[in-house]
């Protein structure tokens, strides 16, 4: 059973820093010589108020703002006279004062009231109307401080600070009305946002400052938010994915486009954003937990395993994650086995290595993976002695090509080996001979079906002029060939898909991806069968436990058949027809079967019995006919016959 998301509530907030951070103390201020020149002039004149209001922006630009504090009091207590120029320094006195206060002092009341008495000063002074807004925010009066923002946005509609503030108040407000929130408070938030990116976003392909960037993401972020819960996921794409191209490495937003396209049932394009996530904050467990969740869509087993590995050391105690942790285990072990011998038999130890490490990383004591990492490390290293070997007949012969391609080979299997490294830079290879070996058996490959190799040999040709332009022409006819395999196995996906065949539909998909991993398609089709097959295997168990309860054997053993039909491997279903029965479903004996004949068709090529392998692996067909494993390994098999016998 799929797991459900977690989700992460995101409070759309932004710390305006009125004043720079970093307060220094009076006596470090008294060392600096401009302030040292203002303490000497108020010291000449102690009531000349120009002097005193010098001395209080010294402090305040130097950062020292407790002593700057004191000097700005101390000059408004000077002004007493009227006249334009003392009431602009009056005003500007207590709109620094209202910001010191709020920031420095944490005193709202104080910060208020400097703030309110420079507005009757300097009614439309936009930093106080902020000010003053943020002061009733933090002093728990969110009507007043909206109130005020109204006014900043009045006397300036373009205010991009004020029209940040009144979303983020109306924001906390619709947060802290939780599900009882009206609709019609949703949409002034939603509104209030929208007119934020609107006025501080004009165009999106501008660069906006950092200060204006701290506003537009968070506001996008948010803006994500809200479409996803209104359905509206284009809009949800859209806002989060200009908040991504605005800051790549903000985790909110990575976050929640990650949901947007879960809702969406877009797994691959969930993977891209939470793996991001993921990347850029390690340690957060519901990005890993949802980056699972969507590989288990993906039939990605074991890296959904990894997750919740991981999420299992991040914290041992939860046994959600360990449970889903056991529960892909042997998906996960299966899933990389069938890799390991499928890479196996078509000669790419590399691969085949990693994939039976994967297992032995989930399972240390699994004596088949064991068995067949000997297997691949004895063909690794007899591989890598032959082809050394034949670098150096090569080297002798003065074929220095063949040396080359040898070396390559031998490199391949010991990426790091120095003595290989050192004898390919030291040869001088004659290229157009090169060239023309890597076309030739490239070729020779394509005409084999053995595109895989076929594809690395014209694209090694094509790294060197001599080979550009065939070998590109070469590619171009593979992956004409290849994109109508893709497309033959997307039909047949579709048809079944019409037909309700959803077991063929989902092995067709994964045959396209087989060849194309990216294929949008295939991805969004495999997600679609994958659920369909979800939904209905729930409903299906639902009625088989009711008719249980019922006492009605006959249909439960029918709904619990339907299930294993559309999940061999189903443990509670398979469970309940033992129950019934008193042995496995069909449907289970025969994957079971058909994955020990498959098991045992990979040991006989092992050990060099083609023949055999090939036999065997074509009893595997009559049980499962759409088994691509299989289907691939009998290519390869009757590949290496034909060349066997060419010898």
């Amino acid at each position: 059973m799929t797991p459900t998301l977690r989700r992460r509530s995101l409070a759309a907030a932004l710390a305006f820093l009125l004043v720079p951070v970093g307060a220094l103390s009076a006596s470090d201020c008294g060392d600096d010589p401009a302030v040292q020149a203002m303490e000497k002039a108020v010291k000449a004149d102690s009531h000349n108020a120009i002097n005193s209001y010098n001395l209080a922006v010294a402090y305040y630009q130097k950062q020292c703002f407790d002593p700057a504090i004191d000097a700005f009091e101390r000059t408004l207590k000077m002004l007493k006279g009227g006249g334009q120029s003392q009431d602009d320094m009056r005003a500007d006195c207590e709109g620094i004062l209202g910001a010191l206060y709020y920031q420095v002092r944490q005193d709202n009341d104080n910060a208020i009231k400097h703030f309110k008495a420079c507005l009757a000063l300097r009614p439309g002074d936009k930093d106080s109307l902020n000010g003053i807004s943020m002061a009733y925010n933090k002093a728990g009066k969110p009507d007043q401080a909206t109130a005020y923002l109204q006014q900043a946005i009045t006397a300036d509609p373009h205010n991009l600070e004020a029209r940040f503030r009144m979303a983020t108040i109306l924001n906390d407000k619709l947060e802290a009305s939780g599900k009882k929130a009206a609709p019609a408070l949703r949409g002034q938030v939603q509104s209030a946002f929208e007119q934020t990116v609107r006025i501080g976003d004009p165009d999106h392909d501008s660069k906006p400052s950092d200060d204006v960037k701290g506003i537009l993401v968070p506001s996008y972020t948010r803006l994500g938010e809200l479409y996803r819960d209104a359905g509206q996921s284009q809009k949800a794409v859209d806002a989060l994915s200009r908040a991504i191209a605005l800051a790549p490495d903000d985790f909110n937003s990575r976050f929640i486009l990650g949901q947007v396209y879960f809702n969406q049932k877009d797994y691959a394009a969930m993977i891209t954003q939470y793996q991001k996530a993921v990347d850029i904050d390690p340690k957060q467990e519901k990005a890993r937990f949802n980056l699972g969740v969507a590989y288990i869509n993906q039939e990605q087993f074991y890296e959904a395993w990894q997750q919740f590995k991981a999420i299992s050391e991040l914290d041992p105690s939860d046994s959600e994650a360990l449970g889903l942790m056991g529960q892909e285990l042997e998906n996960a072990v299966n899933q990389k086995l069938t890799l390991g011998t499928a890479r196996f038999t078509a000669e790419d130890y590399p691969a085949a290595k990693d994939a039976f490490g994967a297992v032995l990383s989930m399972d240390p004591k699994n004596k088949q993976a064991k068995e067949y990492l000997d297997k691949v490390d004895e063909q690794m290293n007899k591989g890598y002695q032959t082809y050394l070997t034949a670098a150096k007949s090569a080297i002798k012969a003065h074929k220095k090509e063949e040396a080359v391609e040898a070396l390559e080979k031998a490199l391949a299997l010991k990426p790091d080996d120095p003595e290989a490294t050192s004898m390919k830079n030291a040869i001088h290879a004659d290229i157009s001979k090169l060239v023309k070996s890597y076309l030739a058996k490239g070729e020779n490959a394509f005409k084999n079906k053995d595109y895989d190799n076929a594809e690395s040999y014209w694209t090694k040709a094509q790294g060197f002029n001599a080979g550009k332009a065939k070998a590109t022409a070469n590619l171009a006819r593979l992956h004409k060939l290849t994109g109508a395999q893709i497309g033959a196995a997307l039909k047949a996906a579709r048809l079944a898909l019409k037909n309700k065949s959803y077991g063929k539909a989902r092995k067709n998909f994964e045959a396209a991806l087989a060849v194309d991993k990216e294929n949008a398609e295939a991805n969004n089709g495999l997600a679609q069968v994958n659920t369909i097959i979800s939904d209905k295997t729930k409903l299906h168990m639902a009625k088989g436990h009711k008719a249980m309860d019922d006492g009605d054997k006959s249909t439960a053993m029918a709904e619990f058949n339907a299930v294993v039909k559309l999940d061999p491997n189903n443990a509670d279903a398979n469970s309940m027809i033992r129950k019934l029965t008193g042995s496995e479903s069909t449907a289970k004996k025969d994957l079971d079967k058909a994955k020990t004949l498959y098991y045992q068709g990979v040991d006989f090529y092992v050990n060099n019995k083609i023949k055999e392998a090939v036999n065997t692996w074509k009893e595997v067909l009559k049980i499962d006919p759409d088994n691509t494993d299989a289907q691939k390994n009998i290519l390869r098999a009757e590949a290496k016959l034909k060349a066997l016998a060419n010898l």
